[in-house]
């Protein structure tokens, strides 16, 4: 299978983009005249997190529908979905532990470093997987009660 930039953008755009840049393509698309590059790329950004999460809600309701007429359907486990919302915050926690030590004049303690990289990590996991769950618990109540149930037995 082959791609061809042409059948998804029209000449118009292409033409812009060959002469003038990605940050003039993406305002001819979003109708602005002038838009630096760091705009045009939260422009698409934002445009494809707009599309991710229209997608997200349409195959929510695709599940919710077999649900509905009693097919199983397939997802992760709740150990694991709480894992991948809890993967960004710890990564953030950490950076922001680590950074405290590297603001620090002088030497870096190599391992003060990693023992408050590893601290501000284990924080931002534990507070991302407990907003997450708090979401989801707001959101569908018997399902929390299942999640309570589920993760006793894992435990």
């Amino acid at each position: 299978m082959s791609f061809d930039i042409a059948n998804f953008v029209s000449p118009a755009a292409l033409r812009v983009l060959k002469t003038a840049g990605l940050h003039k393509m993406a305002g001819v698309m979003a109708g602005i005249d002038e838009l630096t590059m760091k705009e045009a790329v939260a422009t698409i950004g934002a445009k494809a997190h707009l599309r991710h999460c229209e997608m997200r809600k349409m195959a929510d309701g695709i599940n919710a529908l077999a649900e509905l007429h009693g097919e199983k359907v397939a997802g992760p486990s709740i150990l694991s979905a709480l894992a991948q919302h809890a993967v960004t915050p710890g990564l953030l926690g950490a950076g922001i532990g680590a950074g405290s030590e590297l603001m620090n004049e002088g030497p870096v303690n190599m391992e003060r470093l990693v023992s408050r990289a590893l601290m501000g990590g284990g924080i931002g996991m534990a507070g991302g997987m407990a907003s997450h769950l708090g979401r989801a618990s707001a959101a569908n109540p018997s399902a929390a009660a299942a999640m309570s149930e589920s993760i006793g037995q894992t435990l």
